[in-house]
């Protein structure tokens, strides 16, 4: 029986009730191994069940393979979860250590008892050829999940355990640690709303300046061009209240071209895209800093990979994780450079950055060679956090590593499928 105020989200998945259930069939020295959706390690309502692991039921491992989906006939991505049997009467000791262990190929290759030995006796951060193992205490993540409440002690919110700890790179922690009192998440700085519903659009609606998705548009900047005049509720999907425009429109779902909107003068109503609201802000700065490169990186690690298909899909959740460096010094031409910048078709990630995944060249061995407009904003950014040149690489490294690992992860089942046919 759950307390009033920690009841699974009716947003739940259903395989999260059966984790519950089949972990109460356990007897006290069972084992529970599941292999299912990894939706639950990075959606808000997946944090009542990171909870129970953390408090009732000790998690042992998470497993992820970055090279091959585990089923070919569903259009989703999978993780293995190992856990004990719920605790009676007692909580998880804070010192039990949960392993995110991300394996580079494919399990028939990698699955040994060598490196299963090696896994379990990680205490910190270790990495081969084949896998990498991610420990971290019980207390370390209920710190990182949780967030002072205004009349009483920290709350448990939930945390983005598969972008943090299966997908995260390297950088990704240094940047973080040399920067905690520059970075500040997006849904400190912006109010974050929902997209435009169906039900709210329509030709028996008022007409407005409207995109549809982000198929529509190339270009960061929102230019009447691209946009149609369609018809939007006034009260939006809310009965009373005015619809609200945003500075920044957030694409759903993304592949491997990065791109964020900025409605100038918030002119424009996005149905396929959350809408971020700035008080403060300067909104053009706004739309450059999600744009750069070290927003990307951000994408691949906080979007939810549970579409087997290969796209990165986003909820309002997840936009609001991203962070933002505060401390920003822009060079006399910057603004110039900038304006063309957001005004120019935005390519493949891959283009942009300068690294081929097709190269015999391994990714991490490559120079990368972005264009120069983004290595002009992306210098300013790795500038205000701090970066040496070979860090800076090392980010453009990481973002094609995982957007390639993303895509080819897809295609490891297609060409079965192919072959069935």
């Amino acid at each position: 029986r759950f307390k009033k105020d920690r009841r699974p989200s009716g947003r739940s998945d259903l395989y999260t009730y059966f984790y519950i259930r089949s972990l109460r069939l356990l007897n006290e020295k069972g084992v529970h191994v599941f292999i299912c959706s990894n939706a639950w390690l990075d959606v808000g309502y997946g944090a009542w069940l990171q909870e129970f692991f953390l408090r009732k039921a000790p998690l042992y491992m998470v497993i992820d393979n970055h090279a091959r989906r585990s089923f070919a006939r569903a259009d989703i991505n999978t993780v293995i979860t190992v856990a004990g049997a719920p605790l009676k009467r007692k909580e998880v000791p804070k010192d039990h250590i949960v392993r995110f262990v991300a394996f580079k190929k494919p399990f028939e290759e990698a699955v040994n008892a060598d490196n299963f030995i090696a896994i379990e006796n990680a205490h910190k951060v270790f990495k081969t050829p084949d896998f990498r193992v991610f420990p971290i205490t019980v207390e370390e993540l209920l710190k990182e999940g949780s967030e002072p409440t205004p009349l009483g002690p920290s709350k448990y919110l939930g945390d983005k355990w598969g972008g943090k700890y299966l997908r995260a790179p390297d950088v990704f922690f240094k940047i973080v640690q040399r920067n905690s009192n520059n970075l500040i998440k997006l849904r400190n700085l912006a109010e974050i709303l929902g997209y435009v519903h169906d039900n709210s659009t329509g030709n028996n609606y008022p007409k407005v300046p409207f995109i549809k998705s982000i198929q529509d548009t190339r270009m960061i900047r929102i230019t009447e061009e691209v946009t149609i005049l369609y018809g939007v509720k006034p009260s939006g999907n809310q009965k009373t209240h005015p619809l609200r425009k945003a500075d920044l429109l957030f694409p759903r779902t993304m592949d491997d071209v990065h791109l964020i909107l900025w409605n100038e003068g918030r002119k424009v109503v996005g149905k396929e895209f959350y809408r971020i609201i700035f008080d403060h802000q300067d909104s053009f700065l706004m739309a450059l800093l999600m744009n750069s490169t070290f927003a990307v990186l951000q994408r691949e690690i906080w979007g939810l990979h549970n579409l087997g298909g290969g796209a990165i899909k986003f909820s309002k959740y997840c936009v609001g994780f991203f962070l933002v460096p505060m401390q920003i010094s822009m060079p006399g031409s910057f603004q110039e450079i900038m304006f063309a910048f957001v005004n120019r078709p935005i390519h493949s990630i891959f283009t942009e950055i300068g690294i081929d995944p097709t190269s015999d060249v391994p990714i991490a061995e490559q120079e990368p060679k972005p264009l120069p407009d983004r290595k002009a904003l992306d210098d300013v950014v790795f500038d205000a956090l701090g970066l040496t040149e070979e860090e800076r690489k090392e980010v453009y490294r990481a973002v094609a590593q995982l957007v390639w690992e993303r895509i080819s992860k897809a295609k490891s089942v297609k060409a079965k499928k192919g072959r069935k046919k």
